[in-house]
């Protein structure tokens, strides 16, 4: 019910089941009410000032109804945002269902939340609403506003900041042969690290000739191959066969690779993907 103003009546012979001289004299207005209803706030929330994309934090709220009614089920989302105004649309990362609350009761959870995979590393807000008007949280449900409140505009609150720190790829080695010929295969053995501290997605990992040792992607792309991912710390060796380009002009060129060729996975550091490794005389 919406909080408000009402006017307490009564009606007689609701159904019409008396036959009256007159129908219209049934109704009277007596007294106006003021109903009261609850309003829930977030009166803290709180998690670890450092976290790492993929990775799992523990967040910790307290929900208050500090109104004088009695709220219904609804849901609280827990977000995170770029500045400590906190809104549905910043990053729901997890929430909760809260089963209705007295007034004056208080409900505090701590629950676990996985930061975005693919999020962009940087300083970011926890922050929780409580009865969020709109949001989605996987795997499949949607949440929409559920309590009538006496005042709508304090649901949100902002928490502590968080640093999050994203995955950082690159080339730690990059090996083939020294010589080879036009329209012939090599073998190129390289090896790619995830040095930072969260998670990498599935990425392109490029084989690369260039005729300098800057190795870019305006260089000759001779073959790679795709990495489902990386944890952090992980190292991840493999060897490719390329052919060389049957019309590739004879001379010196250095072999090279670049992690992460097509840019899928944010990273801490997005200038340190590429390597030169030895010359090779084709």
């Amino acid at each position: 019910m919406i909080p408000g103003t009402y006017y307490i009546g009564a009606i007689t012979d609701l159904y019409n089941r008396v036959v009256e001289n007159n129908e219209t004299n049934n109704v009277l207005a007596g007294n106006s009410i003021a109903i009261s209803g609850p309003d829930m706030v977030v009166s803290s929330v709180t998690g670890p000032s450092a976290g790492s994309t993929g990775n799992s934090i523990t967040i910790t709220d307290t929900v208050t109804n500090q109104g004088q009614g009695y709220a219904s089920k609804f849901f609280e989302g827990i977000y995170l945002s770029m500045d400590t105004t906190i809104t549905p649309s910043d990053i729901l990362i997890s929430g909760r269902w809260v089963n209705g609350m007295a007034p004056a009761e208080t409900n505090s959870s701590s629950r676990i939340a996985t930061l975005p995979i693919n999020g962009t590393p940087g300083t970011y807000y926890i922050g929780a609403i409580a009865d969020i008007t709109f949001g989605f949280c996987a795997p499949t449900n949607y949440y929409y506003h559920r309590v009538a409140e006496n005042n709508e505009n304090n649901n949100a609150m902002a928490g502590n900041s968080i640093a999050i720190s994203g995955p950082d790829m690159v080339i730690s080695s990059v090996t083939g042969p020294q010589v080879g010929s036009t329209g012939n295969s090599i073998t190129i053995t390289d090896t790619v690290t995830n040095q930072g501290q969260g998670y990498a997605s599935k990425f392109f990992e490029g084989i690369y000739i260039s005729t300098d040792a800057t190795i870019t992607t305006s260089d000759m792309l001779i073959g790679g191959r795709w990495r489902n991912g990386m944890a952090p710390g992980e190292t991840n060796t493999s060897s490719t066969t390329v052919a060389l380009p049957a019309n590739l002009a004879p001379g010196t060129y250095y072999i090279g690779a670049i992690a992460d060729v097509y840019n899928r996975v944010v990273e801490n550091n997005e200038a340190n993907n590429a390597l030169a490794g030895n010359s090779i005389a084709i």
